[in-house]
């Protein structure tokens, strides 16, 4: 019998090492010639590995981007277990995004790479969509898990849709070429301006 794998040991930080490889040289070839045009042979040859390998850590070229959704996806399910919120609303969640914001910021450069990535891309065309969709389905799974009764379910989809119109509207001001202020400045200000447009209607 194999021995148990052991966290953070060095089998693991190997596994991991490769996996960043990869997705880096991926990301690499994305940028320099396209995702439409890149195979698999060519991201193998950049990273040191077999094309075999390469399918191991991603089953598709796809699931090289999907590594950021899940980075953020894991980012919001541990903030809101770390503190839940005390209710179904925006500024009981507002730690949550902010913690969101932190680590877009850190990943500044490579959030916007890969957008660039996406935008020149027609075989990602949908991509965005499809990214929100995912993101939505893991954020109402969080609340459904700490509000689970029926009769909330409509407070649990308004406030899951505030949360993505909340990072739609931080990103793009933060993507901006002229942008000069941090993610979690973004974010702070893309409440304010969700709850004066709420506070504003007729």
């Amino acid at each position: 019998m194999a021995p148990a794998r052991e966290p953070g040991g060095l089998r693991e930080r190997q596994l991991q090492q490769t996996r960043a490889t990869i997705r880096s040289a991926a990301m690499e070839l994305f940028e320099a010639q396209g995702f439409d045009k890149t195979t698999v042979d060519e991201i193998a040859q950049r990273s040191g590995v077999s094309p075999r390998t390469v399918f191991r850590y991603f089953p598709s070229k796809r699931s090289v981007l999907l590594d950021f959704e899940r980075a953020l996806d894991d980012a919001f399910r541990d903030a809101i277990r770390a503190s839940p919120p005390s209710d179904l609303t925006l500024d009981a969640v507002e730690h949550v995004l902010l913690s969101w914001a932190e680590l877009l910021q850190k990943e500044r450069e490579s959030v916007l790479q890969r957008r660039r990535i996406i935008d020149a891309s027609a075989e990602l065309s949908t991509y965005m969509l499809e990214s929100l969709q995912g993101h939505s389905e893991q954020i109402e799974a969080e609340l459904t898990r700490l509000w689970p009764k029926a009769s909330d379910d409509a407070d649990r989809l308004a406030l899951t849709w505030l949360i993505n119109a909340v990072l739609a509207v931080a990103s793009l001001e933060w993507s901006k070429p002229t942008s000069k202020g941090s993610m979690p400045r973004h974010t702070r200000d893309a409440i304010r301006r969700i709850r004066a447009a709420a506070t504003n209607q007729h």
